[in-house]
């Protein structure tokens, strides 16, 4: 999907359904997005950027609490919570770090 949550139709599409998306050559920035719509997220070797749309909070109303084998996002005042799950594979928390950018993505 997009960054606005509309589908992206992969022409050239690979065995398994993963595929780059280039319109005139030009690298189009392609989300993968949870079945029941509730975020998205694209990922690096070295990064990964969580979009969760109805996430209406500045950085200091969020906490983000980054476990070896979790994630959870949530409001500090009313302890909503925004995503949370288990992670596929271990990870460094010590070298984990989170911020809130501009387009309000964690």
């Amino acid at each position: 999907v997009r960054f606005d949550g509309s589908p992206v139709e992969r022409v050239d599409k690979h065995p398994f359904c993963m595929a780059r998306v280039y319109y005139n050559e030009k690298e189009e920035t392609v989300w993968f997005q949870a079945s029941d719509g509730t975020h998205r997220w694209q990922q690096s070797a070295s990064e990964i950027r969580i979009l969760v749309p109805n996430l209406r909070a500045g950085a200091k109303e969020i906490d983000v609490i980054i476990c070896s084998e979790s994630l959870k996002i949530s409001s500090v005042a009313s302890g909503e919570v925004f995503l949370e799950g288990c992670l596929q594979h271990r990870i460094i928390v010590e070298e984990s770090v989170w911020d809130l950018d501009e387009d309000e993505a964690v």
